[in-house]
Order: C-alpha cells, then sequence, then structure tokens
C-alpha cells in the first residue's frame, strides 16, 4: 500500500490539477507560509522532454528551455525528486498536471509517496479558453492547442486512485469556491491536510517569489498573477465566451464537462462562518 502521509515533521502535500485552474495563485499562497519547499511540475520534463515523452509540442523549438530543461527526466527520476527529503522545509508542496501521467494510470506505481495528494479542478469553460489563449499567444511561439493537454480524465482517474487505495475521499477544492471565498476555502484545506493557517496566505506581493518561482519567464501565462496581490473574485475575471471560439475548443470543453462536474461533487464546500483564528 502506497504511504499517502510522511511519518518525520516534514509535511508533504501536492496538489494535482489540469492547466490553467488557478494552480499557481493557490500555490502562491501556499508559498506564504514559511519555509516551503516548493516542487512545480517536475513530470513536465517527462511528459515534454524525456525519451518517454508523450506530448511532442516542443520537439525542435524548445529554445526557450534550459538545456538541463530540455534533458528531460524519466518518469521514475521525476517521481525520486518528490520523494528525496528536503533538509530546512517545515513542508514540501508539489504542484502537478495529472494529464503528465496519462496512460501511467493504471497503478500508482508512478504517483510520489509520502504524500497527502489534494486537487484543484476548475469549470472547463473556464480553463480550456484560458489554455487556447496562453497557447496561441504570439509571445509563446507555439501555436497549436492539443486536446489532451486540456484533458480532465487523467485528473478523474487519479482522483479516484487515490481514493480507492487510501480508503478516504481526497482533498478536492474548485476554482470557482477559492476565488469567491478564499478565506473559507483555504481555511478548509488547511485544516483537511493538516497544515497551519495564517492569514497572510490570502495576500501577497506582487512578483515571482525569489528562488522559488520562475513565473516572470513565462509572457502570457503567469501575467495576471505576478501583478496580483491576493485572489481576485470570480465576477473580476473576464473570460473568453464560449460560443467565439473554434469548434475543436467548444468540443474539448464539452468533452471534459462531465469528469468535472463528477469530480464537482467531492468539493469542499466552504464554511463562511468559520473564520476564527487559528
Amino acid at each position: 500500500m502506497i504511504a499517502f502521509m510522511d511519518r518525520d515533521q516534514q509535511k508533504r502535500v501536492i496538489l494535482w490539477c489540469t492547466p490553467r485552474s488557478c494552480s499557481s495563485a493557490f500555490t502562491r499562497a501556499i508559498l506564504n507560509k514559511g519555509k516551503v519547499e516548493f516542487l512545480n511540475e517536475k513530470y513536465f520534463k517527462s511528459f515534454y522532454f524525456s525519451k518517454d515523452r508523450v506530448s511532442d509540442r516542443y520537439d525542435g523549438k524548445g529554445g526557450q528551455f534550459s538545456a538541463q530543461t530540455r534533458q528531460g527526466l524519466t518518469y521514475k527520476e521525476a517521481k525520486s525528486c518528490y520523494e528525496q527529503r528536503y533538509e530546512g522545509a517545515e513542508l514540501v508542496f508539489g504542484k502537478e498536471m495529472a494529464v503528465y501521467l496519462v496512460d501511467r494510470l493504471q497503478s500508482l506505481d508512478y504517483v510520489p509517496r509520502g504524500y497527502q495528494h489534494t486537487f484543484l479542478i476548475r469549470n472547463p469553460a473556464k480553463s480550456v479558453p484560458s489554455l487556447y489563449n496562453c497557447l496561441t499567444d504570439e509571445r509563446n511561439a507555439t501555436k497549436e492547442f492539443d486536446t489532451l493537454e486540456a484533458s480532465y480524465k487523467p485528473l478523474h482517474q487519479l482522483f479516484h486512485l487515490i481514493r480507492e487505495e487510501s480508503g478516504r475521499v481526497p482533498v478536492l477544492i474548485d476554482a470557482d469556491d477559492l476565488l469567491q471565498n478564499p478565506d473559507a476555502i483555504i481555511r478548509q484545506y488547511c485544516r483537511r491536510t493538516g497544515l497551519t493557517f495564517h492569514k497572510e496566505m490570502l495576500e501577497w506581493d506582487s512578483g515571482a517569489v525569489p528562488d522559488k518561482t520562475h513565473w516572470h519567464r513565462w509572457p502570457g501565462w503567469y501575467d495576471t498573477l505576478l501583478k496580483s496581490s491576493g485572489f481576485k473574485k470570480q465576477e473580476e475575471i473576464g473570460h473568453t465566451m464560449v460560443k467565439e471560439l473554434p469548434q475543436d475548443i467548444q468540443k474539448c470543453i464539452e468533452t471534459n464537462m462531465p469528469y468535472y462536474e463528477h469530480l464537482l461533487k467531492f468539493r469542499l464546500m466552504p464554511e463562511v462562518n468559520d473564520v476564527t483564528d487559528e
């Protein structure tokens, strides 16, 4: 049986999500906790650059990546990055895209051990257009849209693998709830994962986090986050109208919606009256 929590004093939590699900904003809140070792999408190198890569998106045109990144990591090497000990960290926090493990979710062989696995979802009618806009942003030199990268199926599959193996419903939050009531949702998340809530998690200094993030290197992907100092309510954020999108993008939204709606049934509900200091 996979070990879901480390037994020593170093807490380990990983957030699984789909692209454009507000996961970086959530990560920004976590990084305000203090002694956090942040592991960002280690399977990215495996999915795009390893000899076992699934996607050829950056094949022959990965010049924006360092030589180290383009060398890739095998899936087992990426997993081992999560499982090593990080001295000086009170929390090891990982953010990962479940789609990077597509075709490797028949079992939990490629899922990091020693972690509490948590999930973040977002309505595909919002996440898919956002991904489409990023991929077609001329600053990113990549104009193709691959429906696989937007797929909710791997996330759905992983959620139920973790649920079956652990015998518990994994912690899952919805981006709309997070943006509408970040105080209540983050308190709930902390309570369920055993983390200590700090009010500093709701506000931060704009810009990247020195020595921890490289968001400033990716135009179009993190512009809003880098300018932010906290969560923005949903009505403050504009979205591309679905009916204005190409047919294949609309179809991608339609395909993913049943997976999203099923997972939505398991989400944490905000306890709006439970806002006492911890």
